[in-house]
């Protein structure tokens, strides 16, 4: 019901553009040409007149579409993602500058009681974050810090205890405890609370090599200390030479030009370490070569690039937004082409997926 009251909302929004008969016979024809779904014509303002069949084609959707590089990443794999613990040590071993791990929380790891974390705490000195192994969307994260006898999260003082209470959430299955690194340059001065970072989404053609899509900034919201859209903030959408191509205020949901706390120009942004961070999301996917498309977090910082995370589901909508679609000529050329008569081999993404045509 809830998707049908926004298919219906999104359709009295278009009609100024389209007329509803239009609409839904467009619908049809893009589900039959591109595989998308009504959901995604609506996102991608397929609606409006200008795109070709062509460029409409090149558009990535998480609903479905012609070229859909997710279903290269195996189910049996996706625990490297989506297990930080897992992840974090994947990182390490790998060589890949990473913020240092200093502790692990939970039954089996490094800090298994109150008693050990206070012991801990005693060592801490400077900034950290405490991450949940399992989380999404920067949820349970804090940016721990010391002044004097005293500990604070962001500007909210805790005591031991109440950290501790914070971690024992078994939705979580345990913490990180890492340095909390920050950034330097432009990327500082947008919002000095938060980490930012550059999202650079990579993905494997079916010749093994990997290619750079949708490179873009997030920007945390004033007062985060993630920049993950979910909490608010910008993203900046980067052409392939790292300049500013489109820019999108989460907490408005408005395009915008400049900062609207700082009012920097971000059409004009030059970004530092934008080449060491394409540079080190290649390098680290070769690392993972394993998987077929990765969400790489990417941080600018005194110590150069550093990986935050990587994620093995990105969000699509956000990163074509005011641009064409990420997929080029190279990426189209080297990636299985769907259609909406055939089957997605989904037996990799799922276990025990039935991979028989549906009349058998």
């Amino acid at each position: 019901m809830k998707k049908l009251k926004n298919l219906i909302t999104h359709m009295r929004q278009a009609s100024g553009v389209r007329s509803i008969p239009a609409q839904l016979l467009d619908i049809i024809l893009h589900k039959l040409i591109l595989c998308v779904s009504a959901a995604d014509y609506y996102h991608f303002e397929f609606y409006r007149p200008g795109k070709t069949w062509q460029q409409k084609s090149r558009y990535v959707a998480l609903g479905g579409s012609i070229y859909w590089p997710f279903e290269n990443n195996e189910f049996r794999y996706g625990t490297a993602l989506t297990d930080k613990y897992v992840q974090k040590h994947l990182l390490i071993g790998f060589d890949l500058p990473t913020p240092r791990l200093m502790a692990t929380v939970g039954p089996g790891r490094d800090i298994q009681d109150d008693t050990q974390w206070r012991d801990f705490l005693n060592t801490v000195q400077q900034p950290i974050m405490l991450k949940p192994v399992s989380s999404a969307g920067g949820d349970g994260i804090l940016a721990v810090s010391r002044r004097g006898e005293r500990f604070f999260a962001g500007t909210a003082s805790q005591t031991p205890e109440q950290l501790w209470e914070h971690m024992q959430s078994k939705s979580y299955q345990g913490f990180l405890i890492e340095e909390r690194v920050s950034n330097t340059g432009v990327l500082a001065r947008l919002n000095p609370t938060s980490l930012n970072t550059f999202r650079v989404v990579t993905i494997k053609t079916n010749d093994g090599v990997w290619h750079v899509a949708a490179p873009a900034v997030k920007i945390g919201a004033p007062g985060a200390v993630t920049d993950n859209n979910a909490q608010g903030g910008i993203q900046i959408n980067l052409d392939e030479s790292g300049r500013p191509r489109h820019t999108f205020d989460f907490a408005t949901r408005q395009s915008i030009t400049h900062h609207p706390e700082t009012g920097i120009d971000l059409m004009n942004l030059e970004l530092e370490g934008y080449r060491d961070v394409i540079d080190l999301a290649l390098r680290a996917s070769r690392c993972f070569g394993f998987l077929g498309t990765v969400g790489w977090d990417i941080a600018w910082t005194d110590q150069g690039a550093m990986i935050i995370e990587g994620n093995i589901v990105w969000g699509c909508s956000s990163l074509q937004r005011g641009g064409p679609g990420m997929i080029t000529d190279t990426l189209a050329a080297g990636l299985k082409r769907h259609h909406v008569f055939g089957r997605w081999d989904k037996s990799r993404l799922y276990p025990g997926y039935n991979r028989r045509p549906f009349w058998s």
